[in-house]
């Protein structure tokens, strides 16, 4: 029987000055150093956290020993970056995607990456989604739809159908580049 944890999130190294590209003063960064590690905002501790959340190769030991076969991994919440101004949020989610692709690159038949968007702004997510087409990013975390603002709760809803016919149109979902998508097109149709 294959074990699927459909819900693990993971923090990817980040620096505090790339923490800057979010917000200026309470950007979310890994610190690491003798004290531990934790994840910060600006210069505030979240929550201390453990080397599983961004070493793969500590993560998928830890999967083996609790008998994991496949995580889905999203970033942690204080990544989302939904307050922030849409260019701000846009330029984050194509950081945190490159990061979380490439600690999932290193167990690529057992981590599967999922997508961060800007839900602020549905274009900006879509034109994400759409760049991501070349990408092994799967969707957007099941989360995003649960924000408080009754705006954000709708703009899930409205990526979801932009993928849905992107996936209808081309005969393929446009995460997916096993199926023959290239970055920022469509996949081709076979005959």
């Amino acid at each position: 029987m294959t074990v699927v944890d459909v819900h693990a999130h993971v923090f990817p190294s980040i620096s505090r000055q790339e923490s800057r590209i979010l917000d200026a003063e309470a950007g979310p960064w890994l610190r690491e150093d003798s004290g531990g590690a934790g994840m910060m905002s600006g210069t505030t501790e979240y929550r201390p956290v453990g080397a599983e959340l961004w070493n793969p190769r500590l993560r998928l030991e830890q999967m083996d020993r609790q008998g994991v076969n496949i995580q889905v991994v999203s970033s942690t919440p204080l990544m989302s970056g939904y307050c922030a101004d849409t260019a701000r949020a846009a330029q984050w989610c194509a950081l945190a995607n490159d990061r979380i692709l490439e600690l999932c690159a290193t167990g690529p038949d057992r981590l599967v990456p999922l997508c961060q968007v800007p839900l602020q702004d549905t274009e900006a997510a879509c034109a994400e989604v759409t760049d991501d087409r070349a990408r092994p990013l799967r969707t957007v975390p099941p989360g995003a739809a649960k924000r408080r603002s009754p705006r954000l709760r709708r703009r899930p809803l409205q990526l979801l159908r932009y993928t849905a016919a992107t996936a209808a149109r081309y005969g393929s979902t446009p995460l997916d580049p096993r199926r023959g998508g290239r970055r920022g097109r469509p996949a081709a149709r076979k005959t």
